[in-house]
């Protein structure tokens, strides 16, 4: 089963675009397309020669950027005046080389395939200023008209009524060169009647200042009957009384660009009339989904005149029902995707339709979107006939015309070719007037022709409906490629009508797939030999990581063992220090207090047993704090929160720096001996180093529970370092330093961080799990 659609007028429009296009390309001048904010749209060859830029370069680029700088305050102007009722006029433009030239514009604006452009056709002037200039400083005529080229100069002198011509007028005018003089009676009878009273008035009529400049645009017609269009400017001298004395100026031919712009004209009527003639919705929607242009086909649909839509929403126009179906396509369209679907749509005030809808996204130069095309064909009575329409010959045809990478032709019941597309002639290399009339065996090999292959072919799409085969086929060189095909039979009823086949050069395919299996089988080998290198790598590699990871484990174990064994010295010390050392000190501060006693009446005896006493006060108390940083019996008593605090409080007073604490979400909570041990040690080692080297003014402690982890921050104002992966600065390398703190903090699952800079402090952060 299948059907066919007739597209005759889409492909009228579009012909019609490229035919838009094709006149462009065969114009001499600069043609282009811009938007009404300057982006270029297209561009003809001539503008690609003329400015030295590719079309490619052209369409990332601005009106701006081929401007003189200096004519940039007149662009917007000169834009909008096109856009609105076109305009006529000279600047400076500048070439990729960096060169500027003096051009002419003539620009008009219109609506193209539903979008607001700007069309200007652009001429260089630079020979025509040239010669104007020379003209206007120089009464050497003769010498001017041979440097002018194609730009005729003339010269009338009304007082003494005569008139000078350079050849060149005389060829504009398709005569030669006389002795005649061209007086106002000859030059004005070859103006065309529509154009002369205007041409005399510019010229002739009396006005206010003594001289002018004279520009317009008229026809001649020419000795033979044809016309041709000058363009021309003048300087025109007058006496007081505003009657011209002298008339001279140059003249240039632009009837091909008059051509040009009048089948320009013409092409964009001809596809306004075809896009309403066409009987399919034709829409332009942007991108908040409002109608910019409608075709006439609106009116029968819907009941509203085109110019009642536009700035209405699809779902205000179609309904809900339909606006229900087409949204997830229509938010494809705006996304950048094209979007071609056929379905039973009801809509507003039209009814419930079979339609096929094609949503054609348009995309700028910068990728966004701002709308899209939509082509909605009515397919209601297409679908109760297309059984019929299957074998419509010229649906066949378009068809077959749509597709140049397959070769598409149809044979009468004879076995003759009817039909021949692009891409049969591409294919087999026979014109389609060489192929139409001769016989379809021609595309064979001989040997396959001796054999019967073509009828047995025909024999079996009769009797399958098709008949599909991979084989060689013939070009018209005699060179051989292979092919892939299928072989349908065409029906008028029940009538057998002819053949329709279709093919499509596989030759390539085939090497390219032969090749692909070499290449794949190289691979297959390499893949295996690289598989078992790696294979004994990845062993090496195995063994390799077994060994570090024990070493690792033995590591950590020795590190627990050795940190075990630090904590129990340091316990053992602690309290001999705090037992015998401590009793000693208790005992030495007492006797040196009877001794005090014992003189009462010596001063200097009871100043020196004073002294002995304080230093001995001191001794007890650097002992004590010794004793209580080796081994605080609060954390083993009252758990770290309280540890941590009073080594706060005490380090505090001892360093004379104030020091806060602060803790949360820890009340009554104990965590595991060694993890508390580290995060004790770990604080202690911080504050230590924050005395010896941050000289600070202020120093925070905080200690909490977040989530499933217990968080230390200790943080000072002090004086701050770069920091150094390796280990936090310490006094001639002692202390734990950031090593130790890691070690320590890792020995129980958890991580230090440390932030600091010159001047700006430190702050060490500490995470490590919440453990019981």
């Amino acid at each position: 089963m299948g059907s066919s659609i007739d597209i005759t007028d889409r492909k009228v429009t579009e012909g019609l675009l490229e035919r838009y296009r094709l006149l462009s390309e065969e114009s001499s001048d600069v043609i282009w397309f811009v938007k009404p904010d300057g982006s270029f749209v297209d561009v003809n060859r001539a503008a690609t020669e003329t400015y030295g830029y590719s079309r490619d370069e052209f369409l990332q680029m601005n009106l701006r950027d081929i401007r003189h700088p200096e004519t940039l305050k007149n662009l917007a102007d000169q834009i909008d005046q096109a856009n609105n009722k076109g305009t006529h006029f000279e600047t400076t433009h500048v070439r990729k080389d960096g060169t500027a030239f003096p051009a002419e514009v003539k620009s008009n604006g219109g609506d193209f395939g539903g979008e607001r452009l700007i069309m200007s056709i652009v001429r260089d002037i630079s020979d025509r200023k040239s010669t104007e200039k020379e003209l206007l400083e120089s009464e050497e005529r003769r010498l001017m008209a041979e440097e002018a080229g194609n730009v005729g100069i003339w010269d009338w002198d009304l007082v003494r009524g005569r008139t000078y011509w350079s050849e060149t007028m005389w060829q504009f005018y398709g005569e030669k060169p006389s002795d005649i003089n061209p007086d106002e009676k000859y030059w004005s009878s070859h103006l065309h009647p529509n154009d002369r009273e205007r041409v005399r008035t510019h010229l002739l009529d009396v006005v206010e200042s003594e001289e002018e400049v004279f520009r317009d645009e008229f026809r001649i017609v020419r000795q033979d009957g044809a016309i041709r269009w000058m363009e021309a400017k003048a300087r025109v001298t007058r006496d007081k009384t505003g009657r011209a004395t002298r008339v001279c100026g140059v003249n240039l031919d632009i009837t091909d660009r008059k051509e040009t712009e009048e089948r320009v004209r013409l092409s964009e009527y001809q596809l306004r009339v075809v896009t309403n003639a066409v009987p399919a919705l034709i829409s332009y929607v942007d991108s908040k989904e409002r109608y910019r242009f409608v075709n006439h086909k609106y009116i029968e649909w819907f009941g509203r005149r085109p110019d009642e839509l536009i700035g209405k929403k699809v779902k205000e126009i179609v309904g809900t029902a339909a606006y229900r179906e087409m949204k997830p396509r229509i938010d494809e369209a705006l996304s950048g995707i094209e979007s071609t679907f056929e379905t039973v749509l009801t809509y507003k005030n039209a009814g419930t339709r079979y339609v096929h809808v094609s949503l054609v996204p348009d995309i700028g130069i910068d990728g966004s979107v701002h709308g899209y095309y939509s082509l909605t064909h009515d397919l209601t009575d297409l679908k109760r006939s297309e059984d019929l329409l299957r074998s419509s010959e010229e649906r066949m045809g378009m068809f077959m015309e749509s597709f140049t990478d397959y070769a598409i032709f149809s044979m009468d019941s004879e076995g003759k070719i009817d039909s021949w597309n692009r891409g049969a002639e591409i294919t087999f290399g026979y014109e389609h007037a060489e192929a139409i009339g001769m016989s379809g065996d021609m595309i064979f090999t001989p040997e396959d022709i001796e054999h019967g292959v073509p009828e047995k072919e025909k024999q079996t799409a009769r009797k399958k409906g098709r008949a599909s085969d991979e084989r060689w086929h013939l070009r018209k060189d005699g060179s051989r490629f292979f092919a892939s095909g299928v072989l349908m039979p065409l029906y008028l009823g029940k009538e057998l009508s002819g053949y329709a086949k279709i093919a499509s050069d596989l030759t390539d395919k085939k090497r390219q797939a032969e090749e692909l299996q070499r290449a794949h089988d190289q691979l297959e080998l390499r893949v295996k030999e690289r598989t078992s290198e790696l294979a004994d790598t990845n062993l090496a590699l195995v063994k390799e990581m077994e060994e570090r990871e024990v070493a690792e484990r033995q590591r950590i174990d020795l590190l627990r063992r050795l940190v075990s064994s630090q904590e129990f010295e340091r316990r053992r010390i602690a309290r001999d220090l705090h037992d015998q050392l401590g009793q000693r000190l208790t005992a030495l501060r007492l006797k040196i207090a009877s001794l005090k006693d014992s003189s009462p009446s010596d001063a200097e005896f009871a100043t020196r047993v004073q002294r002995l006493q304080d230093i001995a006060e001191r001794l007890d108390s650097e002992v004590s704090f010794l004793a209580w940083e080796l081994r605080p019996s609060a954390l083993d008593d009252l758990g770290l929160v309280d540890a941590i605090g009073a080594f706060v409080n005490e380090w505090s007073k001892h360093y004379e720096i104030p020091a806060d604490f602060y803790s949360a979400n820890l009340s009554g909570q104990r965590l595991n001996r060694d993890a508390e041990t580290h995060l004790y040690r770990i604080s202690q080692e911080a504050l230590n180093n924050i005395a010896k080297h941050a000289r600070p003014s202020q120093v925070t402690v905080i200690l909490e529970k977040r989530g499933d982890d217990v968080i230390l921050i200790i943080e000072d104002d002090g004086l701050g370092f770069v920091p150094v992966a390796e280990k936090l600065p310490s006094e001639s390398g002692k202390g734990l330093g950031l090593v130790g703190m890691r070690e320590r903090a890792s020995l129980v699952g958890g991580s230090v961080e440390i932030e600091s800079a010159p001047g700006k402090g430190t702050t060490i952060y500490v995470k490590v799990p919440f453990t019981v």
